[in-house]
């Protein structure tokens, strides 16, 4: 005989068993729902990165800019050197972006699907142009957090290009775009050239 305290126990423990693999179940199909979903998001931005690579064959705007970011790439100081692309291309830039060096130096950041160039002007010099130019597989970034912002400095964070082994920086910024931001779509557009 079991007596009511304890059968009123069986049927707690039978129904807290069955409930915790319902939940588990539940739980199971919800993860899976969720990893196909986020296939599908990876698979569509690496389709729009390729649509926006590939569009300088049907767009005359994105073959224009294409043979801007060649031009560009040519006058490159440091051909030839660590984190160079072993070859230029025209590439059509996904991302185009303001960025400073120190108090003497502003310009541009163009961001391709391989590569990324800047190319800054010295203020105090008119037409001294500097372009470095580096291949998104041969290369690492990292954000410098360690300057808070203030009135005189709304843009404190730079941001470094290293080399990923031996974390040597090849080039300092500081982007006009919030850094942190920044990195995390750069390591979007990165896994994308792997």
């Amino acid at each position: 005989d079991v007596d009511a305290e304890t059968a009123v126990c069986m049927i707690y423990d039978a129904f807290t068993k069955q409930d915790d693999e319902e939940k588990a179940a539940r739980l199971g199909r919800k993860n899976a729902q969720i990893m196909d979903r986020l296939a599908m998001l990876q698979s569509h931005q690496r389709a729009l990165v390729q649509n926006l690579r590939d569009a300088h064959v049907v767009s005359e705007l994105a073959a224009r800019e294409a043979g801007a970011f060649l031009k560009h790439a040519q006058k490159a100081l440091n051909s030839g050197r660590p984190g160079f692309p072993r070859a230029l291309t025209p590439e059509v830039p996904l991302l185009i972006f303001r960025i400073s060096q120190g108090a003497s130096s502003s310009g541009t950041c163009y961001l391709s699907a391989t590569q990324i160039l800047f190319v800054t002007t010295y203020v105090p010099l008119v037409g001294s142009t500097r372009v470095m130019l580096f291949d998104l597989d041969m290369i690492d970034f990292q954000v410098d957090e360690s300057v808070p912002a203030s009135l005189l400095n709304p843009f404190p964070n730079t941001m470094n290009v290293v080399l990923p082994r031996s974390r040597e920086v090849l080039f300092s910024f500081r982007p006009t775009i919030g850094p942190t931001r920044l990195y995390k779509f750069l390591k979007i557009i990165q896994s994308f050239t792997n």
